[in-house]
């Protein structure tokens, strides 16, 4: 992103509270879709042998 290269964050899941503060605080629930939301985002991006790549 410094370098004017668009980017996103994946979310691995869980929620965090507080942000940047100094109560902030990570609540792990659902931690289990993060990786799933990666891979999903990868072969979106990548295409498999069905589906057209989205690059």
């Amino acid at each position: 992103m410094s370098r004017n290269i668009p980017a996103t964050c994946l979310c691995s899941g869980g929620k965090g509270i507080g942000a940047h503060t100094v109560n902030e605080y990570f609540v792990m629930e659902h931690t289990e879709l993060g990786p799933q939301l990666i891979m999903l985002a990868a072969l979106s991006l990548a295409g498999t042998k069905n589906t057209e790549p989205l690059l």
